[in-house]
């Protein structure tokens, strides 16, 4: 049986017609291996280091980006301060810091600030890396922890 003449309560009975990235109609609904060769290398963000750090790379030419967590929220802040007024993000009202500091660094990544950063290294045991953990993790193209 095939998948377009499935009729389940929820979706319709016409058959799959998908968008490719060059927003025209498919008729099988599936990318070519060339579009998703180029979907997936526009997709590439940074590495996530939890707990850890990347090794150092042994040539000139193999060379990473990868910045610590406090560069992030340092740049956050700046970003909270224009926007706020607020200097600090734990200078917010009870429970709203936080929140504040994962928005701020979710608008960073909308912007492009990760698009040079091969990686970020995040300690679990400092206030900022627990806070931002789950955040990063979502936007990270890969998450490494150590032990």
């Amino acid at each position: 049986m095939e998948l377009a003449q499935l009729s389940l309560p929820h979706l319709p009975a016409n058959p799959i017609v998908a968008r490719d990235i060059n927003n025209q109609d498919t008729e099988d609904g599936f990318a070519s291996d060339a579009e998703v060769a180029m979907i997936n290398e526009s997709a590439r963000g940074f590495t996530l280091y939890v707990n850890c750090a990347p090794f150092c790379c042994a040539t000139e030419d193999d060379k990473q980006t990868s910045i610590p967590l406090t560069h992030v929220v340092s740049d956050a802040n700046r970003s909270l301060f224009e926007t706020d007024g607020k200097a600090d993000y734990r200078l917010y009202d009870f429970g709203r810091g936080p929140a504040a500091l994962c928005l701020a660094v979710k608008g960073m990544h909308e912007d492009g600030y990760f698009a040079d950063v091969d990686g970020v290294v995040l300690d679990v045991r400092t206030p900022e890396g627990s806070v931002l953990l789950e955040t990063l993790s979502a936007l990270a193209y890969r998450v490494v922890r150590g032990f």
